[in-house]
């Protein structure tokens, strides 16, 4: 790497000034403390979030992929650099203007992505010198908020990309686009085989044919309701739930997906290994006997709308509809697995671009009623019976690859208490031990524990363990 290594006594920064044949994002090292600090090519830049957009700035995405074998370090950070560039908008910061939010450099220039480099010592894999307001994933104090944080983490013989990624722009589609890109931009130095660069979801070129019109704020609320939200100007209830101890158990539950596979394979109806898993997720709420058979379990799962929408994976943004259907308890401990995944395939086949058009036609309405996005909350935060899930595994990762260092495990170090409070679960993925695992954490009754391992045993399709 052709670099010049100054110190700057004042900062405590070493400044790694590169010779580059294009401008690439400059950065500075403090070799103190273990961070990198990369600085934009441009002057400015700024976008006002979309509704959409807005609803969901308050959250950050955070995860981590694990890798065997060794890293270059510097290799690195000059594909960072690369992948920066082309992913500028991530050294925006959140902004309020007249009752709007923008993503937009700061007038101060103050304006980078830091990448942390760990060791053994590391209490997290995921950034921890960061801002406060981020670490535990949700905010409400918006102003000046990064749109991403980084963590390298080199092991005796592996290592790990830890994130947090503001998902007013991120879905884990676009995550996996970005850790995509920078894993070729670190193998492909020659850029041979260089992947096309990112670009921002323009939600206003997906109109819908036929928009929905709201008369009144009712009639859009009504319409949120049925999208599955729900206008909650009051959160201390909320806020109560997601911050007391969850009163039962915390679980993981560690699917075998060998065996969910040879499942699969006795269906007669075309399903896959995730309608399976979807299928035990609402077998293990269900176990709980304080359920009378009539209630309705309302179940929503995360879909990807890129394919439907005619759109591929360089599109970064949240193009994700809640895919949902509603069964009665009694159905669901009476029908056998691949029944239930029969009706988890129907309600995803049912998806249709024009819905998720809609959607977001819903969401550009909130301007026209003066509401506020974060006021409006998901049914599954406030409601019993309604559980949701997103499957982050069911993405190529074979295709981040760091020279032959492919993904062995995609963790997320969800908060227990909001997992188990709130209904809601993310599914990993390990394939470190030989057979790959699916794995997600859930709370139950503790008085259910036992059921839920009894049925991982006799099915042969899960483990479970306590979640630490």
């Amino acid at each position: 790497m052709d670099s010049t290594n100054t110190t700057d006594k004042r900062s405590r920064y070493t400044i790694i000034c590169e010779t580059q044949p294009a401008k690439l994002p400059r950065y500075e090292w403090n070799a103190e403390y273990d961070v990198i600090k990369f600085f934009p090519c441009k002057q400015n830049w700024s976008k006002k979030l979309h509704p959409l957009e807005y609803f969901c700035c308050s959250i950050y995405t955070r995860g981590a992929l694990h890798f065997k074998g060794t890293i270059d370090i510097h290799r690195f950070v000059t594909a960072l650099q690369s992948t920066l560039k082309n992913f500028d908008f991530l050294f925006c910061r959140l902004h309020k203007h007249g009752g709007h939010i923008h993503v937009s450099y700061s007038e101060n220039n103050d304006d980078f992505v830091q990448l942390e480099i760990g060791d053994n010592s590391s209490t997290s894999m995921l950034p921890e010198k960061v801002d406060a307001r981020i670490l535990t994933g949700i905010s409400d104090d918006l102003e000046g908020l990064p749109m991403c944080a980084l963590k390298l983490t080199k092991l005796e013989d592996d290592f790990t990309l830890g994130y947090l990624f503001n998902h007013a722009l991120f879905d884990q589609s676009s995550v996996f686009y970005f850790f995509k890109y920078l894993a070729n931009c670190y193998s492909n130095r020659n850029h041979a085989e260089q992947l096309r660069n990112p670009e921002l979801v323009k939600f206003d070129s997906l109109p819908p044919q036929n928009s929905p019109v709201f008369r009144d704020l009712n009639e859009f609320r009504l319409y949120g309701e049925s999208e599955g939200f729900q206008f909650l100007a009051d959160k201390s209830e909320l806020i109560k739930k997601m911050t007391s101890p969850f009163p039962g158990t915390v679980i993981d539950v560690h699917f075998k997906l060998s065996a969910i596979s040879q499942l699969k394979a006795e269906s007669e109806f075309f399903i896959t290994e995730n309608d399976i898993i979807h299928a035990l997720l609402l077998k293990i709420y269900t176990m709980d006997p304080k359920f009378f058979p009539e209630e309705e379990q309302h179940f929503s799962f995360a879909c990807n709308m890129r394919k439907r929408c005619g759109l591929d994976e360089t599109v970064i943004g949240n193009v994700v509809y809640s895919c949902k259907f509603v069964l009665k308890t009694e159905l669901i401990r009476k029908s056998n697995l691949l029944e239930l995944g029969q009706f988890n395939r129907k309600s995803l086949n049912e998806i249709t671009p024009e819905a998720f058009k809609q959607y977001v036609m819903w969401y550009g309405s909130f301007p026209q009623f003066s509401q506020i996005p974060k006021d409006y909350i998901s049914t599954t935060f406030i409601k019993p019976l309604h559980w949701c899930t997103s499957n982050w595994s069911s993405f190529n990762y074979q295709e981040i690859s760091f020279d032959f260092q492919e993904v062995i495990k995609l963790t997320t170090p969800s908060s227990a208490t909001l997992v188990a409070a709130l209904g809601i679960s993310t599914i990993c993925f390990d394939n470190s031990r030989g057979e790959k695992t699916l794995n997600v954490t859930v709370g139950i009754p503790t008085h259910c524990l036992p059921a839920v391992r009894e049925y991982g045993i006799s099915t042969e399709l899960f483990e479970t363990s306590i979640h630490t």
